[in-house]
């Protein structure tokens, strides 16, 4: 080879496989069996063997429509110049949680950005036995730092789907708690966010 001067072979695939392949045995006599399935109305025709079409991306948005409750100056294009609002706190409980909420009105792009924390002490501390008083502790920070890491990479086979679709996520140790972050198309956003979640607490 001329550019990297390594040595590469040429050949022709063999016809038995190439049949093999299309479903059919030596004699070109067919041999395995078509099978549909259907995920959320969407039909598609596979073979059943080690050479078949990729099973159809959930992940893939229906629509890329923007919010409906972006004013129309903002649907018209993107407003780089317009102040950041605040986001609102639309969820209060003590004890359960706070949800704060921002709508982006300067880039129209039909797109979401999602974190969660998930607040807890003993990702990095332990508490006392005689005093009570949480402590910080290396051992308990090199366990969650591992744990997040090691369901980072479980889910990266199981999650290529969403990359492809536009989805992407991430989920870290912090010194408040496990933070998870997800971002891309909106619409099927939600749908990541709550499957990691399942996965994650299926774990703990």
């Amino acid at each position: 080879e001329k550019w990297y001067d390594i040595e590469y072979h040429l050949s022709k695939i063999d016809p038995v496989l190439v049949r093999t392949w299309e479903g059919g045995d030596i004699n070109g006599n067919k041999t395995v069996q078509e099978s549909s399935s259907t995920i959320e109305g969407e039909s598609s025709l596979s073979l059943i063997g080690p050479l078949h079409l990729p099973r159809p991306n959930r992940y893939i948005p229906r629509t890329l429509e923007l919010c409906p409750d972006l004013p129309d100056e903002a649907k018209l294009g993107p407003r780089i110049e317009k102040e950041i609002d605040p986001p609102n706190l639309i969820v209060n409980q003590p004890g359960t949680g706070r949800l704060w909420h921002r709508l982006d009105d300067r880039y129209a792009l039909p797109k979401s950005s999602l974190s969660i924390l998930l607040r807890s002490a003993t990702v990095e501390n332990v508490k006392g036995e005689i005093d009570n008083t949480w402590a910080y502790n290396v051992d308990t920070a090199m366990q969650s730092q591992i744990l997040t890491g090691v369901f980072s990479d479980a889910l990266a086979q199981e999650t290529y789907d969403a990359s492809l679709a536009g989805l992407h996520w991430s989920l870290y140790k912090s010194s408040a708690g496990i933070v998870l972050n997800c971002s891309g198309y909106s619409d099927r956003l939600p749908d990541l966010a709550i499957q990691l979640l399942k996965d994650f607490f299926m774990v703990g």
